[in-house]
């Protein structure tokens, strides 16, 4: 629970429910407006974890989600600093489908902090936690914020630098689809529908989550049975965080490309054919 006053203090205090972190996020919160008028000057906050009344330690990869909502919290103090935005991947998934363990990372600047849990959402709101807790206990200056932002040709991060990125597409001029092109698209995707074969009926009975498939072998089936041809394009830029990245063409008329993203780049060949087989799947879906 956060408390604010007036906009310029806050504090932040944990606890089993609602009301015993609100009362002490108020103690905290009490704490510091004590110490400044004690000493007659500003005093530098920094939010901090208050332990509650049953001694709760700070929040470890194990514990429950943390309460409030520390993702907007992060995106509320990128916006109000000028900063980037949060940035978020996803680095691991272990365990059966009914014991998954996920494994997320958030990445603000050049900070970055990792958060797990059992659910994609606990490990996002875990990672977003951490990362406002560092930045609140390690504030930056403006010149030192910048350079970072400029660092490794990281310029287009400004937003004069995207303005710029992205001014010729706004002034290009990019064809729409004509009729007969538009019918082609339509024509394919009925089709798709009324495809029929053994892989292609597995993958519409077949749990894309269940991390055990051999994504990969599943696409290259369907692939052989409905005579399209599948290609890999390892892409050399890797992600903000440092995934790989891949995209994916099958030779299906139109050309369907997907994206994906991992730790390594078999990884992200694996989530590449992983949507490739979730477009599939939707667009074979009778």
């Amino acid at each position: 629970s956060v408390l604010r006053l007036f906009s310029t203090f806050s504090a932040m205090g944990t606890g089993k429910s609602k009301k015993e972190a609100k009362h002490a996020a108020a103690k905290a919160l009490i704490d510091k407006l004590t110490g400044f008028n004690e000493q007659h000057q500003p005093i530098h906050l920094t939010v901090k974890h208050e332990q509650n009344l049953n001694n709760h330690s700070t929040m470890s990869a194990t514990e429950e989600e943390p309460t409030g909502n520390p993702i907007g919290w992060l995106q509320e103090m990128c916006m109000a600093r000028r900063w980037p935005p949060p940035m978020y991947e996803t680095e691991m998934e272990v365990g059966l489908p009914h014991e998954r363990q996920f494994t997320i990372a958030c990445v603000v600047l050049k900070f970055r902090e990792v958060g797990e849990g059992k659910s994609k959402k606990v490990a996002k709101r875990q990672a977003a936690q951490k990362m406002w807790q560092r930045l609140q206990d390690q504030p930056l200056e403006q010149n030192h914020v910048m350079q970072l932002i400029d660092e490794d040709g990281n310029e287009e991060m400004r937003p004069t630098g995207i303005a710029g990125r992205y001014a010729g597409l706004k002034n290009s001029n990019i064809p729409c689809l004509t009729t007969a092109q538009g019918q082609k698209v339509s024509q394919f995707h009925k089709s798709l529908k009324s495809r029929a074969g053994e892989a292609l009926n597995l993958l519409q009975h077949t749990s894309l989550g269940d991390g055990s498939i051999d994504f990969i072998l599943l696409l290259e089936r369907i692939a052989n049975e409905q005579r399209f041809e599948v290609t890999y394009v390892d892409i050399d830029e890797k992600t903000h965080s440092g995934q790989y990245q891949c995209l994916v063409q099958l030779s299906t008329m139109p050309v369907a490309v997907c994206h994906g993203t991992g730790p390594t780049v078999r990884d992200a060949q694996l989530l590449a054919a992983r949507n490739s087989l979730e477009y599939l799947k939707i667009m074979t879906k009778s």
